[in-house]
């Protein structure tokens, strides 16, 4: 038996217990923020601006500050997978979250962990599961009745397989006594008795790849936004001061 099986039934015993245009004023659609903008446009359009070294340094500044903001340069983590629970099981699904993480060398990650005090629950919920190659769903009785996170399972049911034929919506059965809605019955799903030998069938190389692509793509995407940004800055700069 494994250690997460052996885990799980210690645990289940206690329960029961640019553009570049120069048409003015901003045709960059991906300005960052009015006093930015307003910023600039005092420096840059005074007749008599002395556009020196400390005058371009303090925009420099003002308008790094404001990237920053806006587009940080911060690692969005990605996942290999993260793993839905219902927040009754919050304390037993993170502890395998952390432990298949370990086992298998992946980047796991409760959604969960993510939802603070003020944060919408179901935006949260969508990034996460765009930042994971794979999502796991631990099924347990408390799930079912989470009129929540049931609905985002059901959604995510209806098409288990990705175009590209691998699974990218796993039912891990943790409560094989549970009575299962219609939509998964039919479903493939996974038990504990059985992870052991499919996790390294479900996340192949290709699979583990896609959280560093994902990566790579998205600080590309910040790079290009902020660039467009001090293109602009610089040209309006520029302008002045011939």
């Amino acid at each position: 038996m494994s250690v997460l099986l052996k885990w799980h039934s210690r645990n289940d015993s206690k329960k029961e217990k640019s553009h570049d245009n120069a048409e003015d004023p901003f045709p960059l659609p991906t300005w960052p923020g009015q006093q930015l903008e307003k910023t600039v446009e005092e420096i840059v359009s005074q007749e008599d601006i002395d556009i020196n070294c400390e005058c371009i340094s303090e925009l420099g500044r003002k308008v790094e500050l404001e990237l920053q903001s806006l587009y940080p340069f911060e690692k969005k983590e990605q996942y290999d997978f993260c793993m839905l629970s219902s927040e009754s099981d919050i304390v037993e699904a993170e502890i395998l979250t952390r432990s298949l993480s370990k086992q298998f060398e992946l980047v796991g990650h409760l959604v969960w962990n993510s939802v603070h005090a003020g944060n919408d629950q179901f935006t949260v919920f969508e990034d996460i599961i765009e930042r994971s190659s794979v999502v796991i769903f631990y099924i347990t009785q408390n799930l079912l009745d989470d009129q929540f996170c049931c609905h985002i399972m059901r959604n995510r049911m209806v098409n288990p397989i990705g175009n590209d034929g691998t699974i990218r919506d796993i039912p891990l059965l943790i409560d094989k006594n549970v009575v299962l809605p219609e939509p998964l019955i039919l479903i493939q799903k996974l038990t504990l008795d059985y992870i052991e030998m499919q996790f390294p069938k479900i996340f192949t190389n290709t699979i583990r790849m896609e959280k560093l692509e994902r990566q790579v793509k998205y600080e590309m995407q910040v790079n290009e936004m902020r660039v467009s940004v001090l293109k602009y800055v610089i040209k309006r700069v520029s302008i002045n001061m011939k």
